[in-house]
């Protein structure tokens, strides 16, 4: 995720994930630049979504690298 013209402050990040298995819990943990923001959960074959506040700081100019990790290897 590339940020030009940085403001100062605290942001918020929103995402939305698609499950595509049955029977499935989905657990996801969401970090931007090493920071954890939190974790998404949800269902099945639901969709899951997730509003995160960026800790000021946390957010770059330029570069930014988003990682999505499975906590059930799902």
């Amino acid at each position: 995720m590339n940020v030009s013209n940085l403001v100062n402050g605290e942001a918020t990040f929103e995402i939305a994930l698609q499950g595509v298995t049955l029977g499935q819990q989905h657990n996801v943990t969401v970090t931007l630049n090493g920071a954890t923001l939190g974790n998404l959960n949800f269902i099945d074959q639901e969709e899951g979504k997730a509003r995160f506040q960026i800790p000021a700081g946390v957010l770059a100019n330029g570069a930014n690298t988003i990682t999505l990790t499975a906590q059930q290897g799902d």
